[in-house]
């Protein structure tokens, strides 16, 4: 086959479209470093918004706490295939929807 070619892939039971999942996150907290508005976190990212003793995750939120990460691994007469994954965020997530420069606070507490 000649180049590129695309995988795609299909998760069984990874229920990302749940409610309460979708609506668990604070867009401004993964946009600015600096938001950090108590109250509204905490509404946004219910019911992971603050650590046992009350300081605020970050990035807060159900689906911060559920990153996908799967392995895989492609060969061709068991040669090992190398697989690009440069450019693989949309333009829109990677210029406008997140920060470059917000990192995890309080996450692992």
């Amino acid at each position: 086959m000649k180049g590129p070619i695309h995988v795609y892939y299909q998760l069984e039971n990874f229920y990302q479209n749940h409610r309460r999942y979708v609506q668990s996150r604070s867009d401004q907290q993964l946009r600015d470093k600096d938001y950090k508005d108590p109250k509204a976190v905490a509404k946004a990212c219910d019911p992971e918004a603050t650590t046992g003793d009350g300081s605020l995750i970050v990035p807060c939120g159900l689906i911060a706490w559920s990153l996908f990460n799967d392995t895989y691994a492609f060969s061709v007469n068991k040669k090992s295939v190398t697989v690009n994954k440069k450019d693989i965020a949309w333009a829109s997530d990677k210029n406008s929807k997140f920060g470059s420069n917000v990192f995890p606070v309080n996450f692992q507490k």
